[in-house]
C-alpha cells in the first residue's frame, strides 16, 4: 500500500529569475495575493530567500530528504476513533540522508551514516523504501533525482514503524529552509475491539 511519493533533486547551475518585484506588490497588496495563492509570509519568505540568493548569478541547488525509520518497542495503544496507534520506546533502524548520497555522486563527498553502494544499507533501505534513483542520470543530464514511496507491506502489529521525514532545501551549501513530518502506522482492531490485527494507514503530521 502506498501512501505518498517524496521527490528529490540537485541542480548544479541554476539561475534564479527575479521575481521580487511580484512578491513585493503581494507584500503590498495583501487582497492580491490571497488571489493568487501567496500570503503574507509566504512572499517575505521569499524575497528573503531571493536577497541572501540573488537572482541572475548561477547558484547549486539540493532539494533532498533525511530519512529516519524506527522500530516501536514495546508498544502500547492509543485509541484513535475505530483505529490504534502505537507508542512506545523508539530505536533507529536506518537513518539516510539522500542530499549527501546526490552531493556524493555529483562532487565526490562520502555519504555518512549509510551508503547506497553498500548491500547492506541497500537491503534495509529496500525493506522501508520504495526507491527510485539512478545514479548514472548525472552522466546523461547533469541533474540527478530521485523518488520514494514509502513501504508499509512489512509494517504489523507486531513490528510497527514510524518515519521520521526531513525535507530541505540547500542554495550554495547554505540551508534555505527546511520541514519535518512523522508518519505513525495504525492498525484495525480485532472482533474483540482490542487486539490490534492489520495495518491500516500511515497518519502523516508536520512537526514545527
Amino acid at each position: 500500500m502506498k501512501q505518498m511519493r517524496y521527490y528529490g533533486f540537485y541542480f548544479p547551475r541554476e539561475i534564479f529569475a527575479d521575481n521580487r518585484p511580484f512578491f513585493r506588490y503581494c507584500l503590498a497588496e495583501p487582497q492580491y495575493g490571497s488571489s493568487v495563492g501567496v500570503s503574507k509570509d509566504d512572499a517575505k519568505g521569499q524575497l528573503t530567500f531571493l536577497e541572501r540568493f540573488p537572482p541572475g548569478v548561477e547558484h547549486r541547488r539540493l532539494s533532498a530528504h533525511e530519512v529516519t525509520v524506527c522500530q516501536i518497542d514495546n508498544p502500547t495503544w492509543e485509541k484513535k476513533g475505530k483505529l490504534v496507534v502505537p507508542q512506545g520506546s523508539l530505536r533507529t533502524v536506518m537513518t539516510l540522508d539522500f542530499g549527501q548520497e546526490i552531493r556524493r555522486i555529483c562532487e565526490g563527498e562520502a555519504s555518512e551514516p549509510a551508503s547506497l553502494d553498500k548491500p547492506d544499507a541497500r537491503a534495509t533501505l529496500n525493506a522501508h523504501l520504495e526507491l527510485c534513483f539512478d545514479p548514472s542520470e548525472y552522466d546523461k543530464t547533469g541533474t540527478p533525482s530521485y523518488s520514494f514511496d514509502i513501504c508499509t507491506s512489512h509494517i504489523t502489529p507486531q513490528e510497527p514503524k514510524e518515519f521520521h521525514i526531513r525535507s530541505y532545501v540547500t542554495v550554495d551549501g547554505e540551508l534555505g529552509s527546511q520541514g519535518m513530518e512523522v508518519a505513525k502506522a495504525a492498525f484495525k482492531l480485532g472482533a474483540d475491539g482490542k487486539t490490534p490485527i492489520k495495518f491500516s494507514h500511515l497518519i502523516f503530521t508536520k512537526i514545527g
